[in-house]
């Protein structure tokens, strides 16, 4: 047996810099035969590739051996062609294998393949519908319909699609290893029948535990996956993703690469994340947090291409804010019955109200179809 490191290096290899550790075995398992090796090698014919798109492979082997080739594309399609080219039909990170055997000793190389999905056509970006409101107001059901189902669950995500909610907001974390899942807490104690710190689990483990609902019934749901929520709120809901560890980028990627650039909006409070997720890609839709009178100005006068603020409860009562952002033509957001025992109906609504008269335009609640009924009513919704 002998070992081989080879570097991964193809269109936006996820884990780049690191090396994949690969064996090459003599089928008469002597190493020593005197059998020629052969270094395989190959390059992709595209720098980028979406799902349903074909990809040629081009083995670049130079010998003049007799050398037979298998290639594993890592979707469970194989060939044995010299130069193969293969269609990636789902979206994901593939690692294609080239193995290569002459006169019974066989070497393989590998290199990941990302492969992604086109922004959609037939629905409006979130500004671009943010845009065309014209004085309606969007709900954003906090955590996911949590007063009904397991917050962050995938019920609560179908449910919030079923009753025509506009956005949810959702919280993401990072396993052990490295997998994204929603989670608002950094333990599993509250929201799950785990304990402990969510990094100290594989995404494997994260298996064996249930959901809680919020009247503390255990439900039959586990932790998702931020793909698996992608998957479903494509084409059917707008998301806030509320980002609870620090690689903003990694999250980035995996909505860039389900095509949900222009569907997703990442909350911040750092001046530093909104100009690294807009170095990343400007069509990155950021979403500030405005804690003080001087932060609307100071995200403004970077150059940042941002149109929807969050306002926290003493800002979104701030008319001299308020005033800011809608002469410029952006739009703000506010939390309305939120972690509290204060409820629409025992306010009176007076929030939602004050909310109207400012001119907001995404309200986020706990209680989201409650409001978006009652801004039905008033025909802002």
């Amino acid at each position: 047996m002998k070992t081989i490191g080879i570097k991964l290096g193809l269109l936006f290899v996820l884990c780049t810099g690191s090396w994949l550790t690969l064996t090459s075995c003599s089928k008469d398992g002597d190493a020593d035969s005197g059998s020629q090796s052969v270094q395989p090698s190959f390059e992709a014919s595209v720098d980028t590739i979406f799902e349903g798109e074909q990809m040629s492979f081009v083995n670049t082997i130079n010998s003049t051996a007799d050398v037979a080739y298998y290639w594993d594309f890592g979707d469970g399609a194989t060939s044995i062609a010299e130069n193969p080219s293969h269609t990636f039909d789902a979206v994901g990170n593939y690692v294609v294998t080239l193995t290569t055997t002459v006169q019974g000793t066989e070497t393989s190389v590998a290199k990941e393949v990302g492969v992604y999905r086109h922004e959609l056509e037939n629905r409006p970006g979130l500004v671009t519908y943010m845009e065309s409101l014209n004085g309606n107001i969007m709900v954003c059901a906090h955590r996911m319909y949590h007063n009904v189902l397991p917050e962050n669950s995938m019920s609560a995500l179908n449910a919030s699609i079923e009753a025509g909610i506009g956005m949810v907001e959702i919280d993401i974390r990072q396993t052990k290893d490295g997998e994204l899942v929603l989670l608002h807490d950094s333990t599993l104690d509250d929201t799950t029948t785990g304990s402990g710190d969510l990094t100290d689990y594989l995404l494997e483990e994260l298996g064996q535990f249930y959901l809680y609902k919020a009247d503390g019934s255990l439900s039959n749901e586990h932790i998702p996956t931020f793909k698996e929520i992608l998957e479903v709120a494509r084409g059917n809901i707008y998301i806030d993703i509320d980002v609870k560890m620090e690689n903003y980028l990694k999250i980035y990627q995996l909505v860039k690469q389900y095509g949900m650039l222009s569907q997703c909006m990442f909350t911040t409070d750092e001046l530093s994340v909104c100009q690294s997720l807009q170095n990343a890609d400007s069509k990155t839709i950021l979403f500030p947090i405005v804690r003080e009178e001087t932060d609307y100005a100071a995200y403004t006068l970077t150059g940042l291409d941002i149109r929807i603020f969050q306002l926290n409860s003493d800002m979104s009562q701030n008319q001299t804010v308020v005033d800011d952002i809608l002469a410029n033509g952006d739009f703000f957001f506010a939390n309305i019955y939120i972690n509290s025992n204060v409820t629409p109906q025992s306010n009176n609504y007076v929030q939602v109200n004050n909310f109207i008269n400012l001119g907001g335009s995404i309200i986020q609640t706990d209680y989201p179809v409650t409001l978006k009924s009652y801004l039905q009513n008033l025909n802002l919704n």
